[in-house]
């Protein structure tokens, strides 16, 4: 599997609106570059994971995927 590094700014202690605004851009095109990554994903690939396609958004959310019961 191909992985791929991100390199974000470090924003100061008290970051001012442009930097904030700035940081939750860079949050949501994460999540989204998570998501996508995650969806290319075969379903025997996210099974190996132990995912599902419908933990998907949870994951890119940063969120644990509902606990199944076997």
């Amino acid at each position: 599997m191909a992985t791929f590094d991100q390199f974000r700014p470090v924003y100061a202690a008290r970051p001012g609106l442009l930097q904030r605004l700035g940081a939750r851009i860079d949050g949501w095109a994460d999540r989204r570059a998570t998501a996508r990554a995650l969806g290319k994903l075969t379903t025997r690939e996210l099974d190996d994971l132990g995912l599902t396609r419908a933990d998907i958004d949870a994951i890119a959310a940063g969120r644990r995927p509902a606990t199944r019961v076997y």
